[in-house]
């Protein structure tokens, strides 16, 4: 799913992959009819980036971890300058896609993986039985504050056992 998104000025913004695994926007003023890249480039491939309430942009990306964490991305001009800084959440690998997005109702949605296959990682759940556990997966989180905390982050499980499902990568 390519990120995409029209800003609250009304620009079209598209995200594509760049050489040097980073990310950059492409972005119409005119409806579409041309288009600019962005002047430097989001931290990671395959970003998913939104616009902030006060118009900065945020992204989160694949690789180019910071301090082991996957890295964050922050614009105040429309991506022309960024800063990078660890998030919070794990990195994820090959054949995984983040999403970020905004729910129509505003808050901001976070969906990712717990690790990537080669290095899984686990989430701490608490289960029916109000028992912590660590589980492996992807998950999903909630911003109420424009992704400065995540009150809500759950795994997206049936709780099964593990099975193996096609990537878009063709690998299991």
């Amino acid at each position: 799913m390519a990120c995409k998104f029209r800003t609250s000025q009304g620009d079209i913004v598209f995200v594509s992959d760049a050489p040097g695994s980073r990310s950059v926007l492409w972005i119409s003023q005119d409806n579409g009819k041309t288009w600019k890249v962005s002047g430097v480039a989001i931290a990671g491939i395959h970003a998913g980036v939104v616009q902030l309430k006060d118009d900065r942009l945020m992204a989160f990306g694949r690789g180019n971890n910071i301090d082991g964490k996957m890295p964050r991305s922050i614009s105040s001009d429309m991506g022309e300058t960024w800063t990078y800084s660890a998030s919070t959440f794990p990195p994820i690998g090959g054949g995984q896609r983040l999403v970020l997005m905004r729910l129509e109702e505003g808050p901001l949605f976070f969906a990712s993986f717990t690790g990537s296959r080669k290095t899984p990682k686990y989430m701490s759940i608490t289960d029916a039985s109000s028992k912590d556990r660590l589980v492996p997966g992807l998950f999903a989180a909630v911003s109420f504050d424009e992704g400065e905390t995540q009150p809500h982050i759950r795994l997206v499980s049936d709780d099964g056992p593990g099975r193996e499902v096609e990537t878009m990568d063709g690998l299991q």
